[in-house]
């Protein structure tokens, strides 16, 4: 008698589906994130919060920053720039996590 192979699912489906969750997830976030630097920001979070720490607590230069982040060096000169203009908010912010 021949033996039945059950079919595996398809792994297309299970990545359209992770990929749904992180979108909705990534919505939810760029939600909660109106009306900061981060609003409008096509970074990842993780590294324009690695681009703020370095800013403030390392006081690295833009080029500095672009080499450890890994990002272009107009890239974080803007966001520096951006940071600078809100610096008193982003202070308080380093300040409360050095804290902890």
């Amino acid at each position: 008698m021949p033996t039945l192979r059950l079919k595996k699912r398809p792994q297309i489906r299970q990545n359209a589906q992770q990929k749904i969750h992180s979108t909705v997830l990534l919505q939810k976030l760029r939600d909660d994130l109106t009306g900061t630097i981060l609003e409008k920001c096509r970074l990842t979070p993780r590294k324009a919060l690695l681009i703020l720490y370095l800013y403030f607590t390392g006081n690295y230069s833009a080029s500095k920053i672009a080499r450890e982040v890994q990002v272009d060096v107009k890239t974080a000169y803007l966001f520096t720039r951006k940071a600078r203009e809100q610096a008193k908010f982003f202070r308080e912010l380093v300040d409360s996590l050095r804290s902890r």
